[in-house]
This record gives C-alpha cells, structure tokens and sequence, in this order.
C-alpha cells in the first residue's frame, strides 16, 4: 500500500512542484482557472459531445484545474470548491463524452492514448479527494479503450486506418500506452499490470538493425510512422514520457523490473544533442508538427531539454554530469531568463534554478565544429559556433513529407533538398506560420497551384523508386548527395552540397522538366531589417530581376559561381521575410552557388569544380569531394572524400 502512495507521491511531485511556483506561474494559473471555470460551468453538453478533440482540451482543462489546486497562492489553492467542481464535472464527462458505450471516430490518438492518458494525472492528484468509486469507474473505460501496453486499441469498433482494433505500439506511442497502464495500475494498486508495462517499455531505445522501419538508428536517425524522422515529434514525446515513468519509479522496488536503462544515455548523445542549436532542436525533424501553433524550434527544443533534465537524474556521476552539462549550455545559449520566464511547470521550474545555482560561474560548454550524418532518415546537421545547418531529403525509403488530421497541408516541398539554416538571429519562431510554402530554401520545384493537393511520396502513398539521398563525413568536413525527382514525376535534378568550415557550396545540375521551373536560394525571416549589399552596393529596394555575383546580409555571405540572374524581394509580415530566387529558360539548367559566414568563397582561387562524366567533383587545397552519378553501373562509391595527400 505504502510503495503504490509513494508513487503517487512522485507524480504530484512531478505535476505541481510540491506547490511552489514563481510569480508568472501563478499568475498563469490564476487567469487560466478563472476562464476554465466559466467554460465548463456554460458547456452545452449535447453540442460537444461528438468533438474529440475539444473534449480532449476538456480533460487537459480539469488537470489544469488540480494542479492550480495544488499550488500555493493561486486564488484556488487548497480550495474544496475545485474537488468538487472537479467530482462534478468528471462524471458529467463520462455520462456525455467517454464511457464504455461509446464508439470511436475521428481520431482513434484521443480515445486510446490522449484521454486515458490525461484522466490518469487528474486522478493522481485527486486521489483521497474524490470518491473512489468515481476513479474506478473512470478506469474501467480507460481500460476498454487501452487495456495493454504493447498494444493500441482493443475496442472492437475502433476505427483505424489500418483496421485493426488491436496494433502493436512502437516508439512514442509505445511509451504512451505503456505509461497509461502504469499510471492506471498505480492508482488500481494492480501488481501485474505495473509489472507489464514497466517490462514492455526498454524496447522503445533499443537499435533497430535492419534496413528500414520505425525506431532509432546507430547513426543518430529515429524514425516514425514507417519514413518520417521524427525525433522533435514523437521522439520528444517518448523521451518526455521514458522521464516521468522513470522518474515516478525512482525510489520503488519496481526499478529493477526495467531492464537496459543505461542504453538510453547513448540514444540521448546521439539522437537528439546533435540537433540543438542556441537552445532550439531543429525543425527538420518534427515531421507535420512544424506548422502547428507554439511549436517553434525553441518551443520543442524547451521541451527536449526539460526531458533530457529529468532523465539525467536516473544516471550516476559523469552520465548525469554530461546530460546537465549538455541542457545547461543550450539554456545559457538561448538565455537562462527567457527559458526560465516560459517554464509553465512548477516541478521543472525549481530542477532549472537547482541546476542554475549548481553550476554558476563555471565554463559553459562550446559547440565543436561537427557534422551529423544521419542516412536512415536522409538528414545532415552542420554545427559550428557561429551557426548550425541542415540537408533535408527524401529517397526509395524516406518520404518527402506527411500530412495528417489538417496538419502540415502545405509541407509539399519541405523533404526536396530544403536546408535550415540557424545563426541566433531569429531562427524559425513563427516561421511556418508567415512563410510562403511555395519558397522552401534549397529546392527547386515546378512552378504551379500546389493548393489543396496531397504530394505526399510515402508509405502513405508510394515512395520515389530507386532514389538515393546519402551522405559522408570526414571530421569537419563532409558531402551530401541526392537522386532528386519531383512529387508528380515530371521533375528531376541531381544536388549535391560540400561542406566546408564555415562554408556550404551548393551544386545542383540536369534539372530536366517541360515546365517551368525555379530554385529557391534562400527565403529567411527577420525581426528587423537587416543590411543588404548586392555586389557590394547596399540596396533599399523590396523587389528586383538582376545579375550579380553576391549577396551580402550582415555577416552573411551567398556567393553564386557565375553571374546569376536573380529575383529578390523583402515581404513584411510579423517581420520581414528576404526571399531569393532564379527562374530558368530553356538554357542548360544548373546552379552552383556558396553559403558562408564573415568569409567569402573564392570559386576561382579556393575551389576548383568539375562536372563532367557524370560526377560532382569539387577539389579544395586539401580533399577532393566527389560524387559518381552512375555509381550504380560502375560500381563506385556513390559518395567519397578524397585527401589530397594520400
């Protein structure tokens, strides 16, 4: 009896901060509870009972209400009013909204997971406060729902796309349901089911080995829902959850019941630190969650560093010390104020001071100049310093993009050879909600009215067959490759990037199509205007079709091999966006052009290029860096890095 409180103990820990918060906690919970209170005092029970979704943010809106409950100085703190507004409501849930007569629709997540998984927490903090009967009850239709932690669904209705009532859970969704019956067995005090969920839960940071699939990869890739890297998504999702499960059994006997823990540091290193920058977690691998409100790189990256935090505390000595050391500097990097001023979580508010206070006036750590190569998922991550950038491709095996329940409509292009680029001077806060989607960085696309049509080339649909997008690494140097060919076919370039120090050369030559076609070279979003020079000369203008050779924003250098014929405009929204591309004629369609930062490239003393034969070879003072085209016929490395000295 005692070790199922403790537990219980641990998760209102986790879910209020044992009360304390700061000043804009307070107030954030004082304004939230007052409109809850109306909302759900004025519900029209009838109208909202066949919305999923909303009665979903109706059971987050009770949790918000316990937590308020729980911490001090909040208008409701301790207050008998919210236990049985809370008993009121909760059964007025399950008479309308989710009982075991009702049938799924819609979106299968809310009925399986995301309900289960948010009546679990109220009912933690609840507990001794409610009637138990209530939580029973309640739990009886959880189970009905999600009665097993290897699987989703049971419920012989269900509706699913696959068809099946009962499906093999993997990856984030693995440790949703596991944590569900963990949670709902700590509450029941079912020793079995604990015992099941804690055992089918180390799968989810084990290797996969095999060529493709779901799961992390030994190169840093994770992937989800077959071809999607996901890390910023589902991975957070799973490592946030893997935290709190952890963290909920940490002083229990049921912590030997979890075998493999120590594996999970590696997956953290290798999975998921490469990626940061400045304290934001890279966009490129959170899959159709980029467009969706308040979830910015720095939102998500906020996230992932509070689960790296909690995580960290289960490893002893240098493990944990590394971990603390890796979410210190990104919070430093993005500054320690800002990221304390956005943490909502009393619990994670006070494990940030702790670590604050720990660690003040030590060294924090540097960024190493590095390169990330990821082939199972087809993503590349340059990070230096100064700034840190991204390759996002598809191939035979990883999809272009996805798009699902409304979200990521527009992600047509965002898989065709797009690039990230990150310096600390706005990043991509707000981004996807401004940007014109039809100018993705980095790729070149057929000019034509992409609204309203499903691009999507994946398992949802099919893959482009016998496509390759690779890439090397040697040190701080590195080359990247990719078989591109367009959504409807009727597209296809070879691409190529060299990367360099600060520098990235951007190749791309045999743009083949009958249609129109443009390369986006650059389409960036800036709080304030920055300075521009167009070959040296600082220009005013908002939209221009000129030649030139170089375009110079701030510290920013894009350098074009030949003289370019370049369209340039500056939008205003919430900012300004620069957006920079070239359309092409019937000429020889190719574009070679260079990125750098301070320094400029010198395509005539620096580099020497050569694009005959059917290679990519760019030849610098030390290495050569070559792609064979025809690898396939005459057996060559698709890919190689070549030292000048040997």
């Amino acid at each position: 009896m005692r070790e199922y409180q403790k537990m219980i103990e641990k998760r209102i820990e986790f879910l209020t901060g044992n009360g304390e918060g700061s000043l804009e906690i307070i107030e954030f919970y004082n304004k939230e509870m007052e409109d809850i209170i109306k909302e759900i005092s004025n519900l029209n029970y009838e109208e909202t009972k066949n919305n999923i979704v909303k009665i979903k943010v109706l059971y987050a809106k009770l949790l918000l209400l316990c937590k308020g409950y729980y911490i001090k100085g909040t208008k409701y703190y301790n207050d008998k009013f919210i236990v049985k507004f809370i008993e009121e409501k909760i059964e007025k849930f399950r008479e309308y909204f989710y009982n075991l007569n009702s049938i799924e629709h819609t979106n299968w997540w809310q009925w399986e997971i995301g309900i289960p998984f948010t009546m679990n927490d109220i009912f933690m903090l609840m507990k001794g406060k409610i009637k138990d009967e209530i939580i029973v009850e309640n739990l009886k239709t959880s189970r009905y729902f999600q009665p097993d932690p290897r699987y989703s669904g049971n419920n012989p209705v269900a509706i699913h796309p696959s068809g099946k009532p009962l499906r093999l859970s993997t990856g984030g969704n693995r440790v949703d349901t596991v944590k569900i019956s963990l949670f709902r067995g700590i509450l029941l005090e079912d020793d079995n089911e604990i015992k099941l969920a804690l055992e089918s839960l180390p799968e989810v940071w084990e290797y996969n080995e095999k060529d493709k699939g779901e799961g992390f990869y030994r190169d840093g890739s994770f992937i989800q829902h077959e071809a999607i890297p996901y890390a910023g998504g589902y991975g957070e999702v799973l490592l946030s959850g893997i935290g709190e499960i952890l963290y909920v059994i940490s002083e229990s006997e049921y912590t030997s019941v979890v075998k493999k823990v120590d594996d999970l540091y590696e997956i953290i290193l290798n999975s998921f630190e490469p990626f940061f920058y400045n304290g934001s977690f890279t966009d490129m691998l959170s899959g159709r969650g980029i467009d969706r409100a308040n979830n910015s790189d720095s939102v998500i990256g906020h996230r992932i560093l509070n689960d790296i935090l909690v995580v960290s505390s289960i490893f002893e000595n240098d493990k944990c010390k590394k971990l603390e050391s890796i979410v210190l500097r990104e919070i430093v990097k993005y500054r320690a104020e800002k990221y304390l001023e956005e943490e909502k979580s009393p619990f994670l508010y006070k494990k940030l001071i702790d670590l604050l206070e720990k660690n003040r006036g030590q060294e924090i750590e540097e960024y190493s100049n590095s390169i990330k190569v990821c082939n199972k998922m087809a993503r590349v991550m340059k990070r230096e310093e100064k700034y840190a950038f991204g390759i996002v491709m598809h191939s035979s095996t990883i999809g272009n993009y996805e798009t699902m329940n409304g979200e990521n409509l527009k992600g047509w292009y965002t898989g065709d050879g797009a690039y990230y680029l990150y310096d600390g001077v706005n990043d991509y806060k707000d981004y996807w909600r401004d940007v014109d989607y039809y100018y993705i960085s980095g790729t070149t696309e057929i000019k034509m009215d992409m609204e309203g049509v499903d691009a999507q080339r994946n398992f949802e649909s099919s893959f482009v067959e016998d496509k390759v997008a690779y890439g090397v690494s040697e040190g701080e140097n590195g080359l990247v490759a990719m078989e591109f060919l367009n959504w409807n076919e009727k597209l296809k370039s070879r691409k190529s990037w060299v990367l360099i120090d600060s520098k990235i050369i951007f190749i791309e030559t045999d743009i083949e199509s009958e249609e129109k076609v443009y390369t986006t070279i650059f389409n960036r979003k800036y709080n304030n205007l920055p300075k521009i020079l167009i070959d040296g000369q600082e220009i005013k203008e908002k939209y221009f079709n000129k030649k030139l050779s170089k375009i110079q924003i701030e510290e920013l250098n894009l350098k074009f091999y030949l003289e370019e014929s370049i369209y340039f405009e500056i939008e205003k929204k919430d900012g300004y966006f620069i957006k920079i591309w070239k359309e092409y004629d019937n000429d020889d369609k190719k574009i070679i052009w260079g990125l750098s930062y301070n320094s400029e490239i010198d395509f005539k003393k620096d580099v020497y290029i050569n694009l005959e034969d059917n290679i990519h070879e760019i030849k610098t003072k030390e290495k050569i860096y070559k792609v064979n085209w025809n690898f396939r016929e005459n057996g060559k490395e698709f890919c190689e890095i070549l030292s000048l000295e040997k």
